[in-house]
């Protein structure tokens, strides 16, 4: 097996060491083997049936695998919920800490909670061992059974038992077999000497020895590496069970081999759930400028001024810059703008335009490996200042910052590592020394916090329960500088909101017209034309372009229909009010054009109208 340095392994090898003759010691008074678990032929029908009808995250047909292990896989961007059925407490929470690792290095929610439904199920059986079924045979299991079990966990265990156990079983979890089974490990079992310890420490018969500890996993059944001695999938194995001296100690950790195998199988890359495929800006009142990437990954864009037509679309950034997602633009100055997106390679990038000049060559502000295409927001709170935030690939708040006079700072996470959901991040700058930034944790709940000048960003704090944020929908406005209002879209496709005052606490959050009226997953877009109105906009599950608008001292309006009929990509939307009595709106059409509609006092709304024809914006 061929493995790369990693600091981590050696630290935990290290650990290993120093606790192996305790572990042993323990394990030769007390044997205590995972012990895989099967489905029959009902069972195996059951999970093939459940596995089916899984939707998976991006709504792409869920692909079945041949036979075997290889049907184990769950669909990457899966949320397995997990209820411990009885145990302590404390047991429970040790548990559940540990367990979470995992999603360290998966595209993979572990949701804990006491779902009726939930896909994982723990018992503390303490006759029964410690075990689980592998990957979505979980879905063959009867709801009123466990799925996985912990025989020997209690409050005094050791730190390192909880780790080598909980570990292995959420692997098992989340499909993978034992290492030792392997279809290449080079084991050199003694076979005499196994049937004899495995028949007296366990009360197995030959073939159970076998089936648990001999036999490999046949090759054209499983996905598999180069056996890795150090994964948290391989039990100990003790020199009198081999010929020679081979021998393996008792892993506790996941080595690298794990780390990088269940990030391949199991990758964050997500299909794009961003933000918004167009970006509008209104750098002067009778002036537009309108943003997004196209299919071949070029950074393209167009302009309007009052008097004339719109301009021939034209091309910022060359061929292959961008990924397909989430553009944005600021407009620091009257004269100047700015526009960032994610590249192909992760890296935040940027282009700027100052009157009379053309447009710079693109630039990166981050470096390839930085952030998750889908999600980049940018404020102007000072002419000189920019602050730009994206999701980074390890799932934390990215940021840089840039001050007139300087370069780009260096690139910095906020919050815990696979906290943020890839998808949107909005910005908002209520003065003009203090930022309030808002996400989609892993949980589906909306998150924030917030920096003014001087101190140091605040801890992180939800708005909103578990399971209520489609990710990829947000959108927030200061309307004043003593309010915030934050806008998305829920898992069933209500339009949602929560604002807060200053001096008071968040408001709890609240719906927005009929239950289900927008796409799922979509996007929303607010503006704030006035201080005391808000015009809110989103796709409507027919892909219709939808509205609604409040205005201080009335309720909100009723919801209305802009564009009518299938007309718009579910995550493309923006609006820009470039006059407090004229609002203009953008989006990508299903056929990846890019089109507007606007409204005027008076008038009223416009016919849609396009600016880039079919095949123009990528979707």
């Amino acid at each position: 097996m061929t493995t790369v340095s990693d600091p981590e392994n050696e630290a935990a090898t290290e650990n290993q060491a120093a606790t192996t003759s305790v572990r042993r010691a323990v394990e030769a008074d007390t044997i205590r083997m995972c012990i895989p678990k099967s489905l029959d032929p009902l069972g195996e029908a059951a999970a093939r049936a459940a596995y089916a009808a899984l939707a998976a995250p991006d709504g792409a047909p869920v692909p079945l695998e041949a036979a075997g292990p290889k049907s184990s896989w769950w669909p990457a961007g899966q949320r397995l919920r997990v209820r411990f059925l009885g145990g302590d407490a404390g047991v429970q929470a040790r548990i559940r800490a540990i367990a979470e690792e995992w999603m360290r290095y998966v595209n993979i929610v572990l949701d804990f909670g006491n779902d009726p439904h939930a896909e994982i199920r723990i018992a503390f059986d303490t006759n029964d061992g410690s075990w689980s079924y592998v990957g979505t045979d979980n879905l063959g299991i009867g709801q009123g059974s466990a799925t996985m079990n912990y025989g020997w966990l209690t409050p005094t265990t050791a730190e390192w038992e909880y780790r080598r156990v909980v570990l292995h079983e959420f692997g098992h979890a989340l499909g993978l077999s034992h290492e030792h089974q392997s279809p290449v490990a080079g084991i050199p079992w003694d076979k005499a000497a196994c049937y004899t310890y495995y028949g007296n420490t366990q009360g197995w018969s030959h073939a159970e020895v076998d089936q648990q500890v001999l036999n490999k996993m046949n090759a054209a059944q499983t996905n598999y590496t180069a056996w890795d001695r150090d994964s948290i999938m391989e039990y100990a194995v003790d020199d009198q069970l081999t010929i020679g001296t081979f021998s393996v100690d008792w892993n506790q950790e996941l080595s690298g081999v794990d780390r990088q195998f269940v990030s391949d199988r199991y990758p964050r890359r997500p299909r794009n759930t961003g933000s918004a495929h167009t970006a509008v800006v209104a750098r002067e009142s009778q002036h537009l400028d309108v943003f997004w990437i196209a299919p071949d990954g070029s950074v393209r864009s167009a302009w309007w001024h009052e008097g004339g037509q719109w301009s021939a679309p034209f091309v910022l950034s060359p061929a292959g810059s961008a990924a397909p997602g989430a553009i944005t633009a600021v407009a620091r100055e009257s004269d100047h703008l700015d526009v960032f997106w994610v590249g192909p390679d992760g890296s935040v990038r940027s282009a700027w335009w100052h009157e009379g000049k053309p447009w710079s060559a693109p630039f990166a502000i981050a470096p390839a490996g930085s952030a998750d295409p889908g999600a980049v927001a940018a404020v102007a709170r000072e002419t000189g200042h920019l602050d730009v935030f994206w999701v980074t690939q390890h799932g934390q708040l990215g940021s840089t910052w840039w001050h007139e006079g300087g370069a780009w700072a260096a690139p910095f996470s906020l919050g815990a590592e696979f906290s943020v959901k890839p998808g949107a991040v909005a910005a908002v700058a209520r003065l003009n020394n203090h930022l309030d930034v808002f996400w989609v944790t892993q949980r589906g709940e909306l998150a924030s916090t917030w920096w003014h000048e001087g101190g140091a960003w605040a801890a992180p704090f939800t708005l909103s329960a578990a399971r209520s944020v489609e990710p990829g929908s947000l959108s927030a406005v200061a309307r004043l500088s003593s309010h915030l209002d934050v806008f998305w879209i829920s898992p069933d496709g209500d339009v949602r909101s929560v604002w807060w005052h200053e001096a008071g606490q968040w408001s709890a959050p609240f719906s927005i017209g009929p239950t289900r009226s927008a796409r799922c997953p979509g996007h929303v877009w607010v503006s704030a034309r006035m201080t005391n109105h808000l015009d809110l906009f989103w796709v409507g599950r027919d892909g219709s372009v939808q509205s609604a608008w409040w205005h201080d001292g009335q309720p909100w309006s009723q919801p209305f229909t802009l564009v009518g009929g299938n007309v718009a990509e579910q995550r493309s939307l923006s609006a820009v009010p470039r006059l407090s009595n004229h609002l203009d709106v953008f989006y990508a059409g299903p056929d990846g054009s890019c089109d507007s509609v606007w409204w005027h006092e008076g008038p009223g709304w416009s016919a849609a109208f396009g600016i880039a024809g079919g095949g123009s914006v990528a979707l």
